[in-house]
């Protein structure tokens, strides 16, 4: 199943609960930082991952979306991850382009009918 990823989607991006990530703001709420979103690709297909939040709701609710696309994955060192969601219209408006990625089942993990890549150098003259 190939999806069009159009300004009218929501793009989530599993971050990391570490300082590097998301860090407290003056105001002592948590803020996320330029690296959740910064990429420079090595291949041509190669870019930032995300999941489509409309295709996780066509399988399921809003909770189960985010529970497969965040909440059931942790990192190396066993901390877990927040979400991010972003516009679609954002990347697409700077010129980026996100294309769907479906991603197999494995031996060691289930698939991703979600899974979608943000294509292009992403760095912090991007304002996301």
């Amino acid at each position: 199943m190939s999806y069009l990823i159009t300004p009218e989607n929501h793009l989530i991006r599993r971050v990391p609960k570490q300082p590097s990530h998301i860090v407290p703001d003056a105001a002592g709420q948590l803020s996320l930082t330029s690296a959740v979103f910064k990429y420079a690709p090595v291949a041509p297909r190669d870019g930032v991952s995300v999941d489509v939040l409309e295709i996780w709701l066509a399988l399921g609710s809003r909770e189960q979306a985010l529970h497969e696309a965040v909440f059931r994955h942790t990192t190396a060192s066993g901390a877990g991850y927040v979400a991010a969601v972003l516009p679609a219209a954002v990347p697409l408006s700077e010129g980026l382009d996100c294309v769907h990625d479906p991603i197999p089942a494995t031996e060691h993990q289930p698939a991703n009918p979600a899974h979608a890549l943000i294509l292009g150098t992403i760095d912090k003259t991007l304002v996301f």
